[in-house]
């Protein structure tokens, strides 16, 4: 399965963007239809603050300042209408996250990084509960529970360093998991040495 990386982002009128993809796909996102206007995404309901969106070319998404991100496959899927893979099958906006603890600043969805693996989760994310791993220009999706490949590709010597990493901390993961899910701050997790 390929994974997409957003490469351009353009403010359109209300809550919409236009995107442009790694593939070259294009499509305009209606934001609102995608995530509710709440905890992490509160902000984004103001149109000044909305139209701070920028592309992330380490995460391969759009980001706001507070780090409110959403996961550049769920946002491929709505631009193209291109199916989600089937291990993430497509989530509503009507469950909303909680609100994050007053004064509380999103995190960045980079949780650890170890040998220039760098682990990550977006706060916009759909069911199976997984994470993201960058290795250079490879990248991968990966089952919490599991600790399988779910799409995309990364050498093998990388999928037995993320394999023993991920099982040492798999009960941090499906805390980050829940917490990116409710739109909270994603605590770090220790890296392997």
């Amino acid at each position: 399965m390929m994974l997409h990386d957003v490469r351009r982002v353009e403010v359109l009128e209300a809550h919409r963007l236009r995107l442009g993809f790694d593939d070259g796909a294009e499509g305009d996102v209606d934001i609102a239809s995608l995530v509710p206007f709440e905890g992490v995404f509160g902000p984004l309901h103001e149109s000044g603050y909305f139209a701070r969106v920028r592309v992330d070319p380490e995460l391969g998404t759009i980001r706001w300042p507070n780090g409110a991100d959403i996961d550049p496959e769920v946002l491929y899927s709505a631009a193209t209408g291109a199916r989600l893979p089937e291990w993430a099958p497509p989530q509503s906006a009507s469950r909303a996250p909680d609100p994050p603890a007053p004064g509380m600043e999103a995190s960045m969805p980079e949780i650890c990084w170890f040998f220039g693996i760098v682990i990550q989760m977006y706060f916009r994310e759909h069911p199976v509960a997984h994470f993201h791993v960058r290795y250079g220009e490879w990248r991968a999706v990966v089952a919490i529970d599991s600790v399988s490949v779910l799409g995309g590709e990364i050498p093998p010597r990388v999928v037995g360093l993320v394999a023993e990493w991920a099982t040492l901390h798999r009960d941090e993961l499906r805390d980050n998991w829940e917490r990116a899910r409710r739109g909270l701050p994603l605590e770090k997790i220790a890296p392997l040495e």
